[in-house]
């Protein structure tokens, strides 16, 4: 089983055309959250229907997940806390989204959505309370914000990880966390675009101008994770029992 794991596309047309049409011998896609830009020259509402019309159409061709990210808010709750109803509204077209979980063979995906404030990180840890019956194998996450403490959080200003996502991963352990969010780590001696926390592997692509985003494809059965971005290709040995 193999799973090709990208984010901040950031409503780069280029790279979600490139998307709709990934390359061949991936069972499952996951965006990692940015899909839509708040600095760009189209409303979000405009951004939105784009983006969901490519969503549509690369489901078409196998299963998708989509977790949100911090561009990604068009609602605001009672609360006062911004989310991204859009995405949530993508599973009656057949998407995972935030909230959701897929098994993919023995092995289970859960979806977090990016969270601003107490309400929805009360969500999120009830989502997760949820899901974490439904594991029979590895578990991987789809989570926006890479943890604190982790290379894939690398900045030029220091570590811009979320540390409460750092608790879960040490309390839950998860086999694989997928991310974004902090576009240079991978570009830099400093950064990196794979690490392994503990018993955890993350991850973040990062994020590359042009025509193709950097991806990973993260392989199931080899054990094995491949990178590529414009700077040429990485693998590492992810020491899980291989199928």
């Amino acid at each position: 089983m193999r799973i090709l794991a990208l984010s901040d596309l950031h409503f780069n047309r280029q790279q979600l055309g490139w998307v709709t049409l990934p390359p061949p011998g991936f069972d499952l896609v996951v965006i990692a959250g940015d899909l839509l830009d708040l600095a760009g020259h189209r409303s979000l509402p405009d951004q939105v229907a784009e983006v969901r019309d490519q969503l549509i159409r690369l489901r078409a061709t196998g299963p998708l997940l989509v977790a949100s990210g911090n561009h990604d808010a068009d609602r605001t709750s009672a609360d006062g806390e911004q989310f991204a109803g859009w995405v949530e509204a993508l599973k009656s077209e057949g998407i995972t989204p935030d909230g959701g979980g897929f098994d993919l063979g023995a092995d289970r995906l859960t979806v977090f959505p990016w969270w601003n404030g107490p309400t929805q990180r009360a969500r999120l840890v009830d989502h997760l309370e949820r899901e974490r019956s439904l594991v029979r194998g590895r578990w991987i996450w789809v989570h926006h914000a890479p943890p604190r403490g982790s290379r894939i959080a690398w900045t030029r200003r220091g570590d811009a990880g979320d540390p409460f996502l750092s608790k879960l991963i040490g309390a839950h352990q998860p086999a694989a966390v997928l991310c974004g969010h902090i576009h240079e780590a991978p570009f830099h001696a400093d950064g990196a675009w794979c690490e392994q926390l503990g018993g955890t592997w993350v991850f973040n692509p990062g994020r590359q101008p042009g025509e193709v985003p950097a991806w990973i494809a993260l392989d199931l059965a080899a054990g094995t994770a491949e990178y590529r971005n414009c700077e040429g290709a990485q693998t590492v040995e992810l020491g899980w029992a291989t199928a």
